[in-house]
């Protein structure tokens, strides 16, 4: 099986949208995303208050992930296209909240043809 290619408009700028999810539905009040940062070797976003988010971390359920999304921007494109995203859980088994440093994976969404050659998965057939 092949994974389609998906052509992409040249990127200008970049984002970073922030969400609280629970049963895979985002939690009212807890969509934050950082303001557009150009495009470039190396990009930073400073610290602002935009990680501040409504719900009291009391009220969240024990299930609750949080949800990171990168997003690309081209002033061609209506919507910004979602490069990749990763998830964790804010709790942990003993429902304590998860603390300190975390390296998350961000997994890409699609296969984009201007920036990455194309893949090929191939399905292993078991006996």
């Amino acid at each position: 099986e092949l994974v389609e290619a998906v052509p992409m408009p040249a990127l200008t700028s970049l984002t970073v949208h922030c969400s609280l999810v629970n049963g895979g539905a985002a939690l009212p009040g807890t969509h934050v995303e950082t303001p557009p940062v150009p495009l470039e070797r190396c990009v930073r976003w400073n610290p602002s208050p935009w990680w501040h988010v409504g719900p009291q971390v009391c009220d969240l359920p024990p299930s609750s992930r949080l949800r990171l999304q990168l997003l690309g921007i081209s002033p061609d494109a209506v919507e910004p296209v979602e490069l990749a995203s990763a998830s964790m859980q804010v709790f942990d088994f003993r429902r304590v909240l998860a603390t300190g440093r975390v390296a998350l994976r961000m997994w890409p969404n699609h296969v984009d043809t201007l920036h990455a050659p194309p893949v090929v998965n191939r399905r292993t057939e078991f006996p």
